[in-house]
């Protein structure tokens, strides 16, 4: 009598219907697409990594964008793609979880990306001349707009797990709303 609820580890997710004579091209837009991003965005990153010339703050910002693409492109083609080619429509609970952590880790470091390149692109315009003592890192350099900038960084971390946390509830119940098998 102590386990009343019939539970399971595995979902039943609503599916694409695709007719059987679809599924070979959609399989082949999903993979083509997914194996295009990883070629391109690999690229980028080892463009940027090789060439000691792009070393420079905007593009260590840029090599964060592929890097948060393979993320969240892993997080959700591969899934995808099974689902496409076995119509199964069903995904484990704690596979789930992942994914929907996965997305919004992806969905959040984008912002997070833009933001602080925006703000790059912001001290380069504005203040040119202050640019390099500002996007540099140097010890000696801890002026209050400094730490000022690392207590907001820390305020901005702090509120980005909350609403991670928050969203990943909110993604847990659409989770549960499907029927357990």
């Amino acid at each position: 009598m102590d386990n009343m609820h019939n539970t399971s580890d595995v979902l039943q997710l609503k599916g694409y219907d695709l007719p059987h004579e679809s599924v070979f091209p959609a399989f082949l837009f999903a993979t083509l697409n997914y194996m295009i991003i990883l070629f391109c965005n690999l690229t980028i990153i080892f463009t940027i990594v090789l060439n000691k010339s792009l070393h420079q703050p905007m593009h260590l910002f840029l090599v964060n964008l592929p890097i948060n693409d393979l993320i969240g492109s892993s997080a959700l083609f591969p899934h995808l793609i099974k689902e496409i080619l076995t119509n199964s429509r069903r995904i484990q609970f704690s596979a789930c979880i992942i994914q929907a952590f996965f997305i919004h880790i992806y969905a959040a470091g984008s912002v997070f990306i833009l933001t602080a390149m925006a703000y790059d692109r912001y001290i380069a315009i504005c203040y040119p001349l202050r640019y390099n003592t500002v996007m540099t890192n140097k010890p000696d350099s801890q002026t209050p707009k400094r730490k000022l900038c690392r207590h907001v960084l820390h305020i901005f971390l702090f509120s980005f797990c909350l609403s991670a946390w928050a969203s990943l509830q909110s993604y847990l119940t659409d989770c549960r709303i499907f029927h357990h098998i």
